[in-house]
């Protein structure tokens, strides 16, 4: 299925919305206006799909592993993603374009802290990109697109509708109501302009609750990333902020580590949480939380959403070939 019936399907969703919500509105002029406001927001959406779907890109490592998405910002092929993806891959890596044309690229720089990340297509040739925002503001409408559950050659990366309704007070990190899942990490967050807004950073237990890195992140470390510097510490701007990664608000409980995209590797622990004083490492792999096996970044949020701070949790994990099994407590928000 190409990229135009994916839009083409996405369209009839929100126009079968429009219709319900058509019974629900007094017959007034109102109704009318409400009606020609979603029209005229569909039509946005769809050009912004049409327009931005060509430069979203999945990020794999030569041996096919899929690590995220990205999307191409320059006509020579630089990319934006997040910083936790391209820790996942190796120097030089494989860039698939939704027409499935394989290319060659290599990574840049990053700043961890902001989980942002650049990268290069080394392949020559010139492509297709998307303009940057210079910012953005809690209660913009925002169009999430991602390899969602990685790149598939029957359909192209999907699209999904939002509205950003946080920014970090310190670290400016954007929470949205695009549905994100597995795959997404490093995609591109677009305002109603085209424009990027933001890069996919990490989802939470609570499907309405997803980060990204925002793009003022990139403009202030634009220059250092494209020489190739990397600094800062995955998860240092979310403890300024009071609330670690994957730890959704209102819920409160949280193991304290960064996994490797959708898999349960554990690529960081944080300092001072559950997991650090459990013995959990760098390296680990999450197998199990108490009787459910863990096979996927969502699940162990999942997981650790149903509990409580304080509710001690038996975590199997796989080290060195063999698995532990570690006492946890688990920890909670300030």
């Amino acid at each position: 299925m190409n990229s135009y019936s994916k839009i083409c399907r996405w369209s009839i969703c929100l126009a079968l919305a429009c219709a319900l919500c058509w019974t629900l509105i007094p017959e007034t002029s109102a109704k009318t206006d409400y009606i020609e406001e979603l029209r005229e927001r569909q039509a946005q959406v769809q050009m912004v799909a049409k327009e931005a779907m060509p430069a979203v890109v999945a990020l794999t490592d030569t041996g096919m592993t899929g690590a995220g998405s990205g999307v191409i910002v320059s006509a020579d092929g630089l990319i934006m993603t997040a910083s936790h993806v391209l820790d996942a891959l190796p120097d030089s890596f494989v860039v698939t374009l939704i027409d499935g044309t394989e290319l060659s690229a290599q990574k840049l720089g990053a700043s961890r802290t902001y989980d942002a990340a650049l990268a290069q297509i080394t392949d020559p040739g010139t492509y297709p990109f998307v303009p940057l925002a210079k910012s953005v503001d809690v209660g913009d409408w925002c169009i999430a697109i991602g390899h969602h559950g990685g790149p598939q050659a029957d359909r192209t990366p999907p699209v999904r509708l939002g509205k950003v309704w946080a920014k970090g007070r310190r670290s400016g990190f954007l929470t949205t109501d695009c549905l994100l899942s597995g795959g997404d990490s490093g995609g591109p967050l677009f305002n109603l302009q085209g424009e990027v807004i933001g890069i996919h950073s990490s989802i939470s237990a609570n499907a309405s609750e997803n980060r990204h890195a925002p793009v003022t992140a990139f403009h202030d470390g634009w220059d250092r990333m494209k020489r190739g510097e990397t600094w800062g510490k995955l998860g240092a701007a979310a403890i300024l902020e009071d609330s670690l990664p994957w730890a959704p608000r209102g819920r409160g409980a949280m193991l304290g580590v960064q996994l490797a995209g959708n898999s349960p590797t554990v690529m960081d622990v944080l300092p001072g949480t559950a997991a650090e004083q459990a013995g959990i490492q760098p390296g680990d792999v999450i197998a199990m939380l108490e009787e459910t096996p863990i096979d996927t970044t969502l699940q162990l949020q999942q997981e650790v959403a149903t509990r409580k701070p304080g509710d001690k949790v038996k975590v199997a994990v796989e080290r060195n070939g063999k698995t532990l099994t570690l006492d946890v407590t688990l920890g909670g928000q300030s």
